[in-house]
């Protein structure tokens, strides 16, 4: 879906560009497409955590509940509430969820009867932080702040050294893609067509505690700087269980690999296939124009992208890891 979309959207680009309509509105448009997709992905998570927590996997709701630090009462008690069995104002007997939470903690037993106390008492709901919502608003804010820059920074540092690699190319990483001044592939997905054809060639690996076969659809593709190409390769799961699996990959020669630009891939993404299932899986990716201008690449004729797929699993923080090779 994202490589059609992307594909759909250069088409729209050019066409717009080339007519002098191309507007900022469509320029921020791809700027602001990750945070809202993000925004909107995190309201869905939360409702989900509150009313269909099932829905969720179990390492979502720990973590978020470790974050929260609210109790598991409180939060059934919104979840009847909303299916409208805890009722404020009624004797509806569900008194004794809340009062137990209220002897727990302390507090006035009639504070768990929402048919005597109406509503429930922000000290319940801020977990004795204090009736002031505000204050509570901004403590729980900078308390998550905390705990969110200390985990980005912990699982960051792997994403973070790959996002250099892909930018400056190291480790013989192909670059995600060359930016244009607003942030556009377009600009750089044009043919020259006076140089030399390149010879893409393709591997597939798979690490020997990972019952797949992952091999290359083709052979190689023939293509001139700047032209766009795609190239699919095939990923069966020939193991008796359901398994999750992770790519890694890479570009031989190595100094090719600044110019080597994905615009679309599958790597480092979890990859989960069911006992004997089959997928094709897409690359979407140019040679950038520049490597005709490098000396360097003057003896390059042929290129080789390499796909090796791990075995993965989540740990206990909902993190997926490789899981290392015998």
């Amino acid at each position: 879906m994202d490589l059609v979309a992307c594909i759909i959207w250069a088409r729209w680009r050019r066409w717009r560009s080339a007519r002098g309509r191309w507007s900022r509105a469509e320029s921020l448009a791809p700027k602001l497409a990750d945070s809202g997709v993000f925004a909107a992905s995190a309201a869905v998570v939360m409702w989900a955590w509150f009313y269909l927590p099932e829905r969720l996997p179990k390492s979502y709701g720990k973590w978020i509940g470790e974050v929260a630090k609210v109790d598991s009462r409180l939060i059934e008690a919104l979840r009847r509430a909303r299916r409208g069995v805890f009722v404020y104002g009624k004797d509806t007997g569900q008194a004794p969820l809340l009062e137990s939470m209220c002897k727990d903690y302390g507090w006035p037993i009639e504070w768990g009867d929402p048919s005597k106390t109406i509503p429930i008492p922000c000290e319940m709901v801020h977990m004795s932080c204090g009736p002031n919502c505000e204050k509570h608003a901004v403590s729980r804010y900078y308390t998550a702040s905390l705990i969110l820059g200390t985990v980005a920074l912990a699982y960051g540092s792997v994403p973070l050294y790959k996002m250099i690699c892909q930018q400056t190319g190291w480790g013989g990483q192909p670059i995600l893609t060359h930016r244009g001044g607003d942030a556009d592939t377009a600009s750089r997905v044009t043919p020259v067509t006076d140089a030399r054809r390149l010879r893409i060639t393709f591997n597939g690996s798979v690490s020997d505690v990972l019952p797949w076969k992952f091999t290359p659809q083709q052979r190689e593709v023939r293509v001139l700087p700047g032209e766009t190409a795609l190239a699919f390769y095939t990923a069966t799961n020939k193991g008796p269980s359901d398994i999750i699996g992770v790519a890694t990959y890479s570009v031989t020669p190595g100094q090719v690999a600044p110019y080597f630009s994905k615009i679309q891939c599958f790597c480092f993404e979890e990859q989960k296939l069911n006992a004997g299932e089959s997928v094709d899986m897409p690359v979407f990716f140019y040679i950038d124009p520049d490597f005709t201008k490098d000396p360097q690449m003057k003896g390059i004729d042929t290129i080789t992208l390499s796909y090796t797929f791990f075995k993965a699993r989540y740990d206990d923080n909902g993190v997926l890891k490789p899981i290392p090779t015998n």
